[in-house]
């Protein structure tokens, strides 16, 4: 079996890292030696138990929250010349594998980071290098994913992510394997590097909850962060829910499971009419997510459609989790690409590309709910279980022994 080292990100809200943390836990339970190793994060709540693997969190700004946002408003700005936060990590893993051997780096990256503190350590210790793309920069207009910086570093937002993407593709073209979640991003990638394998996000087989036998309410839930615009859209779906409570009498329910921010930007784009019927609530824990999907009428996912500009290829774990929960899938404001031919084949819900039959399908299913106290989707069992965590880890393994073995 291999000894495996996984390199990471931070493991940030909503998800904390649960593909890369998913991708350890079944590696380690097919035999391998695994180690996973991400940049600390101050907020990370998420309760690890019955680890198969060794995890650890490296700080590269140290703990001090205030000293903390100092530190890293510097090292963003100096790496814009010079990678300064890869070197920080770099150094900081060099401490903590010292004599220790491996067969594989593998490291998940969103776009970029810590793509070059994977490739000098797989370098240092004669191993190969797997890299998994979760996101890329292309994929959506704008810079809507540096929102988090101060606005004082807005105009270099585009010269930083041209450096990042960059050196994102100076290490793909050298990786001895590539993994990537979408169609469209294997599109993109395969330029790169020939040696690319399409992996999609999941669910967690062994965390599923059966359906739940009776729904108090017919209840839409949405889990995670909102973006907004260009990235998302809620405007249209919270017109078509107006039009279906206010205009014919359904008593539809929406619980919204986010942060602060994605709550105020979604306030300001529902309408008064309904605004009784939504529930805000905070993030959950990543293993309360099942039992909330399992009592759902319906799960929402939000989109923006995919233009010139993008967004482009986007993947969420939502979907999937609902999948896997067998709760019916609304997707909003998604007329073309990967996600809508996946929900058509799938059969797991609806999208809006017709809006009459994005509506038909919510009122199907408020009558399934009115007749029984529950929903179910088209979706069959041997469908579902293509996107269970379990079997992408198998995928994973796959590439992992055959790049050891033939490179």
């Amino acid at each position: 079996m291999a000894r495996i080292l996984i390199i990471t990100d931070a493991h940030t809200p909503p998800l904390y890292g649960v593909r890369a943390r998913s991708f350890a836990q079944h590696l380690a339970q097919q035999g391998h030696d695994v180690e996973l190793i991400s940049e600390y994060y101050h907020d990370n709540k998420t309760q690890l138990t019955n680890l198969k693997y060794k995890y650890l969190q490296l700080p590269i700004y140290g703990k001090n929250s205030v000293m903390a946002f100092l530190v890293r408003t510097a090292v963003w700005l100096i790496d814009i010349l010079f990678p300064l936060k890869e070197k920080l990590f770099t150094n900081a893993i060099r401490k903590n594998i010292s004599g220790k051997t491996y067969d594989a780096i593998l490291c998940s990256t969103f776009n970029s980071f810590p793509l070059l503190t994977a490739h000098t350590i797989a370098q240092e210790v004669n191993a190969k290098l797997i890299v998994d793309i979760r996101d890329m920069a292309e994929q959506a207009p704008g810079f809507v994913y540096h929102q988090y910086h101060h606005r004082i570093l807005t105009p270099l937002l585009k010269l930083k992510q041209r450096r990042e993407t960059q050196r994102r593709n100076q290490v793909l073209r050298q990786a001895d394997a590539i993994t990537t979640v979408s169609p469209w991003h294997l599109e993109q990638l395969k330029d790169y590097n020939t040696n690319i394998h399409l992996i999609y996000n999941g669910y967690d087989a062994d965390s599923v909850v059966p359906r739940a036998k009776k729904q108090e309410n017919f209840n839409i839930v949405y889990l995670g962060k909102y973006y907004g615009k260009p990235l998302q859209n809620a405007q249209p779906f919270f017109s078509f829910v107006q039009q279906l409570i206010n205009d014919e009498g359904l008593d539809i329910r929406l619980t919204f499971y986010t942060d602060a921010a994605s709550r105020q930007m979604l306030t300001q784009v529902i309408h008064d009419s309904i605004r009784h019927r939504i529930t805000f609530r905070d993030y959950v824990p990543r293993q309360q997510v099942p039992h909330i999907l399992s009592r759902a009428s319906a799960a929402l996912v939000l989109t923006e459609v995919e233009d010139a500009d993008g967004p482009h290829g986007i993947m969420t774990t939502k979907f999937f989790e609902a999948i896997g929960a067998g709760t019916p899938v609304l997707c909003s404001r998604c007329t073309s690409g990967p996600l809508k031919e996946l929900i058509d084949n799938t059969k797991a819900g609806i999208t809006d590309s017709d809006p009459e039959a994005f509506l038909q399908y919510v009122r199907k299913l408020y009558r399934q709910w009115s007749a029984t106290n529950t929903t179910q989707t088209d979706t069959d069992s041997n469908t579902a279980c293509q996107f269970s965590r379990q079997q992408q880890a198998l995928q994973l393994q796959q590439v992992i022994e055959q790049t050891i073995k033939t490179h």
